[in-house]
């Protein structure tokens, strides 16, 4: 889920670089530009286009949304998770990417996107790294607007099981849970763009807190995070009669630009700086690998479409038989309806 828009003639200059972009684009099935006369059409006399199109890329023409995004910036929601390289103020693109998490930049900028960066992994058992989900997000390149926390035991407890060490507790569920927003949540956002999910299983936790007051629980801990703007936190419950349950096992925080992948939970550290399990964590941006010819490794674009839209079919299919509850309010059964951006076509 990622949309390019950006002029006919920036795409046909980042074609010719051949360089990171070029990448990204041949690995898109639609781009959408401003046409260079102000056409309904693309220029076929362009041997770039031309080539991008013969190779089954569909370029679409969109000639009034720069125009329409810069009198009124929310229109950068219009396409998903998008890029726009634009013939814009950068003063001006630094505050739509501020204020609704998408990226824009002046087409000169092209190069600063940071979605093609190298991502980084760290095992939480190296000593000489700080073992904190601060440390780990520090330095990130690219805004957000949405977060998909995915883990089904994140509230669940160990609390007198032998297996842990640390006697984790839900508590350690919660202090991650702030830990993350701090980390990642922009200083400044409009009211209402900024959109946070936690994917869990209640089942995992049920004898030990009601639904109901998870949920008012979790949204008490905006008052520990330091943001002025309103944003919106939702709890959605999978049990293992919705569909697709097994496809959503694997734990991730997903973003617009990025993801992250715990190889044992996300609920993964504790007051202190320590580490509550040894595991591995993994940051990508959606383009950091696999972009190139002939490079082993998958685009981590692929990982999020595939666990998003599991996700999605679940929301669709198992609605009457999820719990849901959004900024400290429980949700009629089968009544309700996602905010979360990258969600919203469940």
């Amino acid at each position: 889920m990622f949309s390019l828009y950006t002029t006919e003639e920036n795409l046909s200059d980042l074609c010719l670089q051949r360089g990171n972009w070029y990448n990204i684009i041949n690995n898109q099935s639609i781009v959408y530009v401003s046409s260079k006369d102000g056409g309904e059409e693309w220029d076929i006399n362009n041997p770039v286009l031309i080539n991008l199109h013969k190779a089954g890329i569909s370029i679409e023409v969109e000639n009034k949304l720069a125009d329409d995004i810069k009198k009124d910036h929310s229109k950068v929601l219009k396409l998903d998770n998008p890029v726009y390289l634009i013939d814009i103020d950068e003063a001006e693109a630094k505050k739509i990417e501020e204020e609704y998490g998408v990226i824009c930049k002046n087409i000169k900028k092209s190069d600063e996107v940071g979605i093609s960066d190298i991502g980084w992994d760290i095992d939480t058992s190296d000593t000489s790294k700080e073992q904190s989900w601060n440390f780990f997000f520090k330095g990130i390149k690219t805004p957000l607007n949405s977060l998909v926390v995915i883990d089904r035991y994140f509230f669940s407890s160990e609390k007198n099981k032998t297996k842990s060490s640390l006697n984790e507790t839900i508590d350690d569920s919660f202090y991650n849970l702030s830990e993350i927003l701090n980390s990642l949540l922009p200083k400044k956002a409009k009211d209402s763009v900024v959109s946070i999910v936690i994917l869990f299983d209640y089942d995992t936790l049920a004898d030990e807190m009601g639904f109901k007051e998870l949920v008012e629980k979790v949204n008490k801990l905006k008052k520990t995070i330091n943001r002025t703007y309103a944003y919106t936190i939702e709890l959605i419950s999978l049990n293992k009669d919705c569909y697709r349950y097994k496809d959503t096992h694997d734990r991730f925080i997903i973003s617009n630009y990025f993801l992250v992948k715990a190889t044992h939970k996300v609920k993964a550290f504790r007051r202190g700086n320590l580490s509550l399990v040894p595991q591995s964590l993994y940051f990508d941006y959606i383009f950091s690998k696999g972009i190139k010819p002939g490079e082993k490794s998958s685009i981590p674009i692929i990982t999020q479409d595939r666990i998003l839209n599991a996700i999605k079919d679940s929301l669709k299919t198992s609605k009457n038989i999820i719990l849901h509850g959004c900024n400290g309010k429980e949700s009629e059964k089968g009544n309700f309806i996602i905010k979360n951006r990258l969600l919203f076509n469940s």
